[in-house]
């Protein structure tokens, strides 16, 4: 009887202890591959691809601004207690961030376009800007995942761009996917809907802008 009871706290306690680390996973998975960091390396990839590595530098920074600028707004947001952490958990407080990102996006493109930008870049901010309305709407009754829905987006991209080699990043979608669920911040529909909805649409507007 004793040997059982022992038994079961062991599998208890290896329980606990696998459930605490794919909790930390999740956490890690959801910072490494949250949305700011996901675009700025999508931006800077395309920028440097499209214009080369000397031109591509300008016109990444440029980019760049207009994905940081909205991220500081969110993380002034965060510090002063306007929502509940930098990655705005609460739908009702999602609406103005994800405004302010647009604004901030819609200023860049404009920019790009004024100054004869490489034309790929063009697209893929199209693509984010259009991405970013429908979430709004969305986000108006349901939370659909912005993690998921800006890494599927610009796998996406990324392999209209450079060839199916890249469908090789589809495993991080899914990994993202898999940390917001498991962090309880989306559930494994909005998760889905996110990734499909945001590659349909990255896939659409870029082959048309392109």
């Amino acid at each position: 009887m004793s040997c059982a009871c022992a038994e079961s706290r062991h599998d208890v306690r290896v329980t606990v202890q696998e459930s605490s680390l794919s909790l930390r996973a999740a956490k890690v998975v959801t910072e490494v591959l949250a949305p700011t960091v996901v675009l700025i390396a999508e931006l800077i990839a395309v920028a440097l691809i499209s214009a080369g590595p000397v031109k591509g530098l300008g016109w990444a920074a440029l980019v760049m601004c207009s994905v940081l600028l909205p991220f500081g707004f969110v993380l002034w947001g965060a510090r002063t207690g306007r929502w509940d952490g930098h990655h705005v958990r609460g739908r009702e407080h999602r609406t103005l961030p994800l405004l302010v990102g647009l604004g901030s996006v819609l200023a860049g493109l404009v920019l790009l376009v004024v100054l004869d930008g490489p034309r790929n870049l063009i697209a893929v901010e199209v693509a984010v800007v259009v991405g970013i309305i429908v979430t709004v709407v969305v986000t108006r009754w349901w939370k659909i995942s912005v993690h998921a829905g800006v890494a599927a987006g610009a796998v996406t991209n990324l392999v209209q761009i450079l060839g199916p080699w890249w469908l090789l990043l589809v495993p991080l979608v899914v990994l993202v996917g898999w940390s917001r669920v498991r962090l309880t911040d989306h559930t494994a529909a909005q998760v889905t809907v996110g990734a499909v909805v945001n590659a349909a649409i990255a896939g659409t507007v870029f082959a048309l802008v392109s």
